[in-house]
């Protein structure tokens, strides 16, 4: 085999040993800068979604010790007063005796998951049951603006459900619930729990737990969200919408560098 004389490999090496280490500082040092981007992204939210964008309002106290002071105009409401009226406003997904992996069928009427919430995607999906079976679910059938949370694995992740799906039902580890619309906007409240640090806060505090495992429906409506008016949401969204917007590109960029 060919190989350079040993003066040679040990330049190579040394040589290598320096330009590797180079880019292995360049890489560290990119991520680091990545990781600020990001915290950068979770502070800015957390500040508009409980102090708003008017820095010379006047504030007080929200009595709710995560969230600190809030606007004067503003009020602390828990999800379970901003759920539409009805029986039907908010369910757990069926017992495990209720649908169980037996039960799955290769085509038919679809299950939505947690997969179908964390990629929000409601057209993929390979977990489908018989019309028979969805007709003794009916009671957890999926509809159009229901928003679907994930109870167990990575949880509270929600989405809302868009027009145009498929009939379906929800999986044992989601729960559904509808928002009041005339109250609060149900994208500002996904906003605010996908993105904000707040909503897993309540929720530690509400299961008196250091860690979830998983979120009941009465541990979610115990949950206080600060409610700016309905203008003063759109405002706050249309705002973070741009602001995220040139955060998400630098670390875009920063993550192609690596």
């Amino acid at each position: 085999s060919l190989y350079p004389p040993l003066f040679e490999q040990k330049q190579i090496s040394n040589y290598l040993d320096r330009k590797t280490q180079q880019i292995d500082y360049l890489i560290e040092k990119t991520e680091r800068k990545i990781e600020l981007l990001e915290e950068q992204r979770s502070s800015l939210i957390n500040q508009c979604v409980t102090k708003g964008l008017d820095p010379n309002v006047e504030m007080k106290d929200s009595g709710v010790e995560w969230i600190g002071e809030i606007p004067k105009g503003w009020k602390i409401i828990p999800i379970k007063r901003l759920l539409q009226k009805g029986r039907d406003s908010i369910r757990t997904g069926p017992f495990g005796s209720e649908l169980k992996s037996t039960d799955f069928v290769e085509s038919g009427i679809k299950v939505y998951n947690q997969r179908t919430v964390y990629d929000d995607d409601y057209y993929s999906g390979e977990i489908f049951i018989t019309e028979d079976k969805y007709q003794s679910l009916i009671n957890f059938k999926v509809l159009p603006g229901d928003l679907l949370i994930t109870t167990r694995g990575t949880v509270g992740r929600v989405s809302i459900v868009p027009d145009g799906i498929e009939q379906g039902v929800i999986h044992p580890c989601l729960i559904k619930f509808r928002i009041n619309n005339q109250i609060m906007d149900s994208s500002y409240l996904v906003r605010y729990i996908n993105q904000s640090t707040l909503f897993i806060t309540n929720v530690l505090f509400e299961s008196n737990s250091t860690t979830i495992e998983v979120i009941y429906s009465e541990t979610l409506k115990g949950v206080r969200v600060p409610i700016p008016s309905l203008s003063e949401q759109k405002q706050i969204s249309d705002y973070l919408d741009k602001e995220t917007s040139k955060i998400d590109q630098e670390v875009d960029t920063e993550t192609k560098r690596i």
